[in-house]
């Protein structure tokens, strides 16, 4: 019988394979096995050609068609089985000088010690972690074999866990579009979880830039083409510059389309005029503008930050931090100790964490091109320290939205009325209302339940805060507040 010693070479290239299937195979197969024996495997031989220094070749795993299978080398001397490599079809073009420098030099070679038990030198195999490289999107660029960032997210959701730390900066639409990894979360919360989120705080932004935002994806993607195609469809334009109608107050007809592409409503007499020529005052179709955007919010896709924070803000155990300078992107599961190790084969570690460039967003996870790696077993204290330091520095959901509420709602009404303002547009009293309250309810809904939203308070809690904005204004800029109010 022989006891199984390890070269330092073989160590070396058994923690670089990123295959954690094959690696764990090898571990249990070559490295910790219970038995002695005269051969790894009855089919195991001697290479050909290095019958004097008894050189096997072991059968490992099929890798492709172009590599050919994948072995391990392995010396037999002084009742020991030596592992030496862990090599493919390469093994055709080893030297004899190689084969012969190995095999003389051997107890250079080897690790100190010998035995086939879990520990070999002082190392413990069982814990050698190297991490590995965690993918989204890897079948864009021809790679067809690797983790992906969406089935580490499930396959650790899953498990019962203390904690998960997720921190990205971006928070997209995942949890309504991926119902497995919702369902992963919702559970991880009835389980008793600590889920820490860390995000940038939402923005509250005032109506004509989130519009302007609106337009700059709408022509900025290729993919937004079918989007613009049915804009074109339902408003006979795909830009909201183009709507417009007769400043007269007589009641309008149907939509006219003249050479410069402008979508006009006209009152019967501009209708004439238009007929013969003449030029008509035209204005902003408010009207027809409003129901563009609210139909455009809806076809591109949800980027609002408060999506998630609202549906979970008053969870238990669900932890939300806001810092305006993140940019890291991180997943950090710690799992509950009485369930590290699974019922089966697989051995489930107790703390695992991704770095990468994925948010926690239906692009970062399944969409774009993204790359991450899951960091060795020994560097996780250096992630808990990072997660630590981070939320330290973070204001918690009570202390981001704790300021004064008169304040914010100054802030929006003043975002608000200096954006009119700075595109020279003629204030109309109703006008500048319905801006500052689509602010306002916005930042309303940002705070309240699902439930209170639908409710009547809701709406006059609503008009107070927008009625208060106006006034602010008013006061400010030293325009009558009754003439905007009554308007």
């Amino acid at each position: 019988m022989f006891k199984i010693e390890i070269t330092k070479n073989f160590l070396e290239e058994w923690t670089n394979i990123q295959d954690q299937k094959l690696r764990k195979r090898i571990y249990d197969e070559y490295i910790h096995d219970d038995s002695n024996k005269s051969n790894i495997y009855p089919s195991d031989h001697i290479l050909q050609g290095y019958n004097k220094y008894r050189l096997y070749t072991s059968y490992l795993k099929k890798t492709s068609k172009n590599l050919g299978p994948k072995r391990v080398l392995y010396f037999k001397k002084d009742n020991k089985i030596i592992l030496w490599k862990i090599i493919d079809h390469d093994y055709e073009k080893l030297s004899i000088d190689q084969v012969k420098y190995a095999y003389e030099n051997l107890t250079q070679l080897t690790m100190v010690g010998e035995g086939n038990s879990k520990q070999v030198s002082n190392i413990d195999f069982g814990s050698i972690d190297v991490g590995n490289f965690i993918y989204t999107g890897r079948r864009k660029i021809g790679l067809r074999k690797g983790s992906t960032l969406r089935k580490f997210i499930l396959n650790r959701a899953a498990r019962k866990n203390n904690t998960i730390t997720i921190v990205s900066p971006y928070l997209g639409t995942l949890l309504d579009s991926d119902v497995s990894i919702k369902n992963a979360i919702n559970k991880s919360i009835d389980n008793d979880t600590v889920i820490n989120l860390v995000t940038r705080p939402p923005k509250i932004l005032p109506e004509i830039p989130m519009r302007n935002k609106l337009i700059e994806n709408l022509f900025n993607y290729k993919k937004q083409k079918v989007i613009r195609r049915k804009l074109k469809v339902q408003f006979k334009t795909d830009n909201p510059e183009n709507l417009l109608k007769c400043a007269c107050q007589g009641a309008k007809s149907e939509k006219l389309i003249d050479k410069k592409n402008r979508v006009m409503r006209l009152c019967d007499i501009c209708k004439r005029k238009n007929k013969k020529n003449n030029k008509i005052n035209l204005m902003p179709d408010e009207k027809e503008i409003d129901t563009f955007f609210e139909v455009l919010s809806r076809l591109l896709p949800n980027r609002d930050q408060g999506r998630i924070v609202r549906e979970y803000e008053n969870k238990l155990g669900f932890n939300i931090y806001f810092n305006s300078s993140l940019h890291a992107k991180l997943y950090y599961f710690e799992a509950n100790p009485s369930h590290e190790f699974a019922t089966g084969k697989e051995r489930i570690e107790s703390e695992v964490c991704y770095v990468g460039s994925g948010n926690f967003s239906e692009e970062g996870v399944k969409n774009k091109i993204e790359l991450g790696y899951k960091i060795p077993s020994s560097k996780i204290n250096d992630a808990t320290n990072f997660i630590k330091l981070l939320i330290k520095n973070s204001k918690s959901y009570n202390e981001y939205f704790g300021r004064n509420e008169k304040q914010i709602l100054q802030e929006i009404a003043k975002n608000d009325f200096n954006d009119l303002k700075a595109r020279g547009h003629v204030f109309t009293g109703k006008y500048l209302f319905n801006i500052i309250k689509k602010s306002v309810t916005r930042y309303s809904r940002l705070r309240a339940e699902l439930r209170e939203i639908k409710s009547d308070d809701f709406r006059e809690k609503v008009n107070n805060r927008a009625k208060y904005a106006i006034n602010y204004i008013a006061n400010s800029n030293s325009i009558e507040s009754s003439s905007v109010l009554n308007k």
